[in-house]
């Protein structure tokens, strides 16, 4: 009987959600407030009209998690109507706000090619152009 309890605790906690530090919870509930109005400020008052649903995402969303993957759709919005550099600028302010809430994997560019004055695509080297390779699907 004894197995049988040791192997409910063990299965239990490979199926419970990891807890994030302690220190991530605390900064979250403080900070979710100040994110959620840098977000709606780079959204602007144009950009809420023009896209209320985001506005309503982010005005009513609860955790760090979802707002962060909200930027992408913020970039979207901003880039159509302020152009992509300013938006660059507004989100640049509101990733900064997720330093402490965030782990820091999160916050950092996914590629080599990725630096400080914006993301850059990682370059193509080795990877045969599918043109030059006479492939029919993608010849124009």
């Amino acid at each position: 009987m004894r197995w049988f309890r040791s192997g409910l605790q063990s299965l239990s906690g490979w199926l419970t959600p990891p807890r994030l530090p302690a220190a991530f919870a605390a900064a979250s509930a403080g900070q979710l407030a100040a994110i959620r109005q840098a977000m709606l400020a780079a959204l602007g008052e144009a950009g809420a009209a023009h896209r209320p649903r985001l506005a309503a995402r982010i005005r009513f969303c609860r955790d760090t998690d979802t707002l962060w993957a909200l930027r992408s759709a913020l970039m979207d919005a901003s880039s159509q109507l302020y152009g992509e550099s300013r938006a660059r600028e507004l989100l640049e302010r509101v990733t900064v706000l997720f330093d402490g809430v965030l782990p820091a994997a999160l916050l950092r560019p996914t590629h080599p090619g990725a630096h400080a004055d914006g993301p850059m695509a990682p370059p193509l080297t080795g990877r045969p152009d599918a043109r030059a390779m006479g492939s029919p699907n993608l010849m124009t």
